[in-house]
């Protein structure tokens, strides 16, 4: 697919203060939440993160969660050109072209995919946008 990996979005700070306060089911109030996570930031725990100008609120992740990221994006870059594909792009646009409910993309995903020499693919897509569909395309 010859993307860059990159890191997903993280949950701004009113996502999280929203569901804690839905989880506490009436027994912890706002100013509870707020403290509980100022504490959180300031012990290093949570760690704001540089977020585009036009998102509200601060975006929030924790040391543990960027260590994963770091883990799948070094994963992602020591497996590129690393395996023979599963088929050849003619053969990868032959079996996308033999399923005529999916759409372009979809069918530009299984050449892809089909054709790669990445052990790992990143596929990505809004909810709805037919990823799950597209892999279910069985060869042959």
């Amino acid at each position: 697919m010859g993307c860059s990996p990159t890191v997903q979005p993280v949950p701004d700070e009113r996502s999280l203060v929203r569901d804690a306060l839905r989880r506490g089911m009436g027994e912890i109030t706002y100013p509870q939440v707020r403290a509980n996570l100022e504490s959180r930031l300031a012990s290093g725990e949570f760690q704001a993160i540089e977020r585009l100008s036009h998102l509200p609120g601060r975006r929030l992740t924790t040391a543990r969660t960027i260590a994963a990221e770091e883990e799948i994006l070094r994963r992602v870059r020591e497996g590129q050109n690393r395996i023979q594909p599963v088929t050849s792009n003619v053969e990868a646009f032959t079996i996308a072209k033999h399923h005529p409910q999916l759409n372009r993309a979809q069918k530009m995903v299984i050449e892809d995919v089909l054709s790669s020499t990445d052990r790992i693919q990143g596929i990505q897509g809004h909810a709805g946008a037919g990823k799950t569909t597209a892999l279910t395309v069985r060869r042959g």
